[in-house]
């Protein structure tokens, strides 16, 4: 039997992700199921699921469905989260590879991120609305909000594809770098305290970089945690 290939890419749409071409060089690997404006039912799913072996999208795979799927070898994930819908054990015990479009993301994320923060210390964006509004000042009374991003401290509550683009960026900067990651299975050299340091003195942090919504709830909630504790 031809091997299928399922691409359900909502939220997207197909035609933000493939050209005509590359859809092309898709069929020719096998059979293309596109489900472009909803995702397929669960018997749709079932009458592809025998012969599936490339998931293209975000689809519920429960334990039941890879389960289903014994062909399927790898699930793409083209929004750029890991979302909580996938048995990812079972996964990795099928032997299915759980693959993510993040990295692609990351790059030029991290240079818009720079940007704002260099915007924000120096006042650009805001001297812009003045100057065009015709109230605009120089010397020291346009600079008196205005900071610098040198040897200042930056955090990250999460360590991801994001994260690790953005570090680079801010090494001229001579930063003092820490991180907040669930699961630290890296190192870089620029970061120089983790976790347990990082709740002790995020309140004085100078930049704070969101990198990831469920590193920030974890902290917060955590937060709340040792603040309930010192008013004991």
């Amino acid at each position: 039997m031809s091997p299928s290939i399922l691409l359900v890419p909502a939220p997207r749409k197909v035609a933000d992700i493939f050209t005509t071409a590359q859809l092309e060089r898709l069929r020719a690997l096998g059979t293309l199921h596109i489900f472009d404006d909803a995702p397929p039912t669960q018997l749709q799913f079932e009458a592809i699921a025998p012969t599936l072996e490339i998931l293209i999208g975000q689809l519920d795979m429960p334990q039941a469905r890879l389960e289903q799927a014994p062909r399927l070898r790898a699930i793409c994930n083209v929004e750029g989260n890991f979302l909580p819908n996938i048995d990812y054990a079972c996964a990795a015990a099928r032997g299915i590879r759980v693959l993510n479009i993040s990295p692609v993301f990351a790059e030029p994320v991290a240079e818009v991120a720079l940007g704002m923060a260099i915007s924000l210390a120096r006042g650009i964006s805001r001297s812009d609305r003045y100057f065009r509004q015709g109230t605009e000042q120089y010397g020291l009374a346009a600079n008196t909000e205005a900071y610098s991003l040198h040897r200042q401290t930056v955090g990250f509550i999460g360590f991801g594809d994001l994260g690790r683009a953005i570090l680079p960026l801010l090494a001229p900067f001579h930063p003092r770098v820490k991180a907040l990651n669930l699961i630290v299975n890296f190192w870089v050299d620029l970061v120089q305290e983790l976790v347990i340091d990082y709740f002790l003195n995020l309140l004085f942090l100078d930049l704070l970089v969101h990198c990831n919504l469920k590193h920030l709830v974890f902290f917060l909630l955590l937060l709340c945690h040792l603040l309930f504790l010192f008013l004991l």
